[in-house]
């Protein structure tokens, strides 16, 4: 009789029933692996078995799932110190996530207001969802099509932050995911979304800065240590923010963006480099608010 305890077993077991349209024992004898004490020793077959887990908790469209699994597959990778299969596995989910809220969006002709909140049409959805019963209802089918992956698509960015933030040896993908979460925000028209985005990259710097003030007997081997290397890719991160802000009118969001920039070119110690300088004025092309103008101007005087 096969153990299943054993990750190599459970794999194969997983394959079967997820052939077999069991999604739910799958992944649930995929989880037992990745939360076992037993195998918190990386190898290639843990990539495997994340690589199937994830693919089945982007088809049921469980988020829970998901974000369990990448924090449990997180201490193993931090366990044996190999950050590119996390990488590898957050780029995978990702990817996954984007191609199916594509295929929604391509299937439906809804488009749901820009400032509404996902969580609440998801909570409106639920509720027509139990007190309309016309099947052929377009509005209704075509709302339970597209919001609940455009959902979906916003937690698994947030959540892959997260997951990646704060590590040495993920900060290239951390800021790549930046990109993606607001490349997600103006092809959707994400209004409110976007707004947590923001706020969640800011909390990140934060973090970093308050942790790297730590006494380094303290300090995890993997987080970041402030230098301006580090205050520079999140300055040219905050460049991609303020462009997306103009791009779906989000000025608000635009003006503490850009004073962020000033405050990250006021922690980085030595002379800017003049391709910053080129890429933060090329960001701003696209501003046509003379209040924006006003205040680069005392960017600009500040620099």
């Amino acid at each position: 009789m096969a153990d299943y305890r054993k990750p190599a077993s459970a794999l194969r077991r997983a394959k079967e029933l997820y052939a077999n349209n069991n999604k739910q024992l799958a992944i649930e004898t995929l989880y037992d692996i990745i939360k076992s004490r037993r195998h918190k020793t990386w190898t290639a077959t843990h990539e495997e078995i994340m690589k199937l887990f994830i693919l089945i908790a982007v088809d049921m469209r469980k988020n829970t799932f998901a974000k369990d699994g990448l924090h449990q597959y997180r201490s193993i990778c931090q366990h044996s110190n190999t950050p590119n299969s996390l990488e590898e596995i957050v780029k995978y989910f990702l990817d996954l996530a984007e191609k199916k809220c594509e295929k929604a969006a391509s299937q439906t002709t809804f488009k749901l207001e820009s400032t509404q909140d996902l969580d609440e049409a998801y909570s409106a959805e639920t509720i027509m969802m139990t007190s309309v019963t016309v099947a052929g209802d377009k509005e209704r089918v075509e709302r339970e099509t597209l919001v609940p992956w455009l959902r979906f698509l916003h937690e698994a960015y947030r959540t892959t932050l997260n997951i990646i933030s704060n590590n040495n040896k993920l900060e290239r993908i951390y800021h790549e995911t930046c990109k993606r979460a607001y490349n997600f925000c103006i092809k959707y028209e994400r209004k409110q979304e976007f707004r947590r985005i923001c706020q969640l990259i800011k909390k990140h710097l934060s973090d970093i800065e308050k942790y790297s003030g730590q006494d380094p007997s303290s300090k995890r081997v993997y987080n970041i240590s402030l230098d301006d290397s580090v205050y520079e890719r999140f300055l040219l991160t905050k460049f991609e923010q303020l462009k997306t802000a103009v791009k779906i009118s989000m000025l608000n969001e635009g003006y503490k963006t850009i004073g962020e920039i000033h405050d990250i070119i006021g922690k980085i110690d030595n002379s800017l480099r003049k391709q910053l300088l080129v890429d933060y004025y090329s960001s701003l092309t696209e501003v046509r608010n003379p209040s924006f103008t006003h205040t680069h101007t005392h960017i600009f005087i500040y620099i």
